[in-house]
């Protein structure tokens, strides 16, 4: 298998907190108190992140790279987003 297609398999990693028995064998429990990570393929940089702020509100938040592994754009947990740019120095958020 090529290095390309090994990085194009990085699974998703997950965190979960301390849980007691009951907790861990109730699905829903468990998944509210579990932290979802994605990883960029090509740099292995962190996309995604999820996580429960309480039970019923998923959050999620998202970085964005360029070919060369600057950021391009993040997206918080409230959904807003900061764009960057680069011109060929360390990526400078956009104003």
């Amino acid at each position: 298998m090529c290095l390309h297609a090994i990085l194009e398999e990085l699974p998703a990693k997950t965190e979960t907190a301390p849980l007691t028995l009951a907790q861990w064998n109730n699905a829903t429990v468990k998944s509210q108190h579990t932290t979802s990570y994605t990883y960029d393929a090509t740099y292995k940089f962190l996309k995604t992140k999820s996580y429960y702020q309480k039970p019923g509100v998923l959050l999620t938040e998202t970085s964005n790279y360029d070919s060369l592994g600057r950021v391009t754009s993040a997206i918080n947990a409230k959904s807003e987003t900061t764009d960057y740019t680069s011109t060929g120095t360390p990526a400078t958020p956009a104003i």
